[in-house]
């Protein structure tokens, strides 16, 4: 992705205008599922029943945080709960969120049911709309601080055969609404290619994902135009440069990329951190990590805040599978200025 690629996307956001992209993709439409395939798999023993989670300080190993969240699926009434204790059916009082999907098994609704005091901010209800192909097209938000908006997503058809959508951020949590801007170009499949974000009429940073021949992310290449400025300026901070470079990936263990597509299904391509999840944003944070397959090598590219340079981490991992080669454990890096990291337990329904 190169600077004049990155003009044109800033066009794009400004003025909402036409993009076009040279990619070669043939146009295919996300696929439909019944609800009775809500859950993505009529096999109960594939589905997530809890993921148990602790972060760790990188430089002690010292446990920072931890917890476990359980996964109800309600097929039903097309819903899947993620709480913070076990339930058994729908109608119990729980902390946690509930998804709800319509009939082609498209999440149409979030709505946080919480027993504490919410954080505000976080997002109390959500509602999804998508045109005749299966693509976001509105969101409706009300958090927990009385912010109520809405999103129009913008479709514009590429000449490759993928499609980009472009929105402004109209949430008064990002403290100054109309100003950030987004544009995200899918290809033909749906897949995320290129992710624009920018603040004012200034891009701001943009993310370009590649992958391999299995569809698994290969490469995040990253350019960050904040470290052009004042005290930061460096010569080669407008270069892009590769963030993640997944070196090598299991060839199984794709559970937790299957729970992503299932629970975000219609938009499980977004970045997720736009919608302000709160505890869900590390979906997106870790997801590259095991998008599809677990990755077991990565070499990250930081950037030093202090100096605008970079420096190279390199993070390994060890997943761990049951006897029908599910993954049960896995080790993410947490991409924080720290690299603190993460390791998830996760249980089956049988």
């Amino acid at each position: 992705m190169n600077i004049l690629r990155h003009s044109i996307a800033l066009a794009f956001l400004v003025a909402l205008g036409t993009v076009s992209c040279k990619k070669d993709i043939n146009q295919v439409n996300p696929p439909k599922t019944d609800s009775t395939a809500i859950a993505g798999f009529r096999d109960s023993s594939l589905l997530v029943k809890s993921i148990s989670k602790a972060l760790y300080d990188s430089a002690t190993g010292a446990v920072l945080d931890s917890s476990t969240e359980y996964y109800f699926y309600d097929t039903i009434n097309r819903k899947i709960i993620i709480s913070l204790v076990p339930i058994s059916n729908s109608a119990q009082s729980y902390d946690g969120i509930e998804f709800n999907y319509n009939n082609s098994g498209l999440l149409i609704n979030i709505t946080t049911k919480t027993i504490a005091t919410p954080q505000v901010g976080d997002v109390y209800t959500a509602n999804y709309t998508y045109d005749a192909n299966n693509v976001l097209a509105s969101a409706a938000v009300v958090d927990f601080g009385g912010d109520n908006y809405s999103i129009t997503f913008n479709k514009i058809n590429l000449a490759s055969g993928g499609y980009a959508l472009s929105w402004i951020d109209t949430s008064h949590a990002s403290g100054s609404p109309d100003s950030i801007s987004h544009l995200v170009e899918f290809d033909g499949n749906g897949k995320l290619l290129d992710y624009n974000y920018a603040l004012g009429n200034k891009l701001y940073w943009a993310d370009s994902v590649q992958y391999n021949i299995a569809g698994s992310t290969e490469k995040v290449l990253h350019t960050d135009f904040f470290y052009q400025n004042p005290p930061y300026a460096n010569p080669d901070s407008l270069s892009t440069y590769t963030a993640y470079d997944f070196l090598s990936r299991d060839a199984k263990g794709d559970q937790l990329y299957n729970l992503n597509q299932i629970l975000f299904h219609g938009m499980a391509e977004m970045p997720h951190s736009i919608f302000s999840y709160g505890a869900l944003d590390e979906i997106e944070e870790y997801g590259y990590q095991y998008s599809k397959f677990p990755a077991v090598s990565t070499k990250i590219s930081r950037l030093d805040q202090g100096s605008g340079g970079r420096y190279i981490v390199n993070f390994n991992s060890s997943p761990q599978y049951d006897n029908s080669n599910r993954l049960v454990k896995y080790r993410f890096f947490f991409p924080d200025a720290q690299l603190d990291y993460a390791e998830w337990v996760v249980s089956y329904y049988k």
